[in-house]
């Protein structure tokens, strides 16, 4: 009677190691899952900042040349207006 208790108590905490065996298992496993989520939307955030950074970039480079191209601009237009003026004079207009 005494040996089919010893077996029982055993077999009970070997199961109980198995069981928590599995359970520290489980979190390890649930831990690399939430450190992979983390990662990606760490990534993703990078991802979304840098494409923020670009298009400021894009926007900063658009004014300067604006800023850089419109005395030119100015200056062609106006070079136009003098020369539709002098045609008008040479035909009397």
């Amino acid at each position: 009677m005494s040996q089919g208790k010893k077996e029982h108590i055993l077999s009970s905490s070997a199961r109980s190691r198995g069981s928590s065996l599995v359970f520290h298992l489980s979190i390890h496993f649930i831990s690399i899952i939430v450190f992979l989520l983390i990662l990606i939307f760490l990534l993703l955030l990078l991802l979304v900042l840098l494409l923020i950074f670009i298009l400021i970039l894009i926007v900063f480079i658009i004014i300067i040349a604006i800023i850089i191209l419109f005395p030119f601009i100015m200056l062609s237009f106006t070079a136009s207006v003098d020369i539709q003026k002098c045609g008008r004079r040479a035909y009397g207009a």
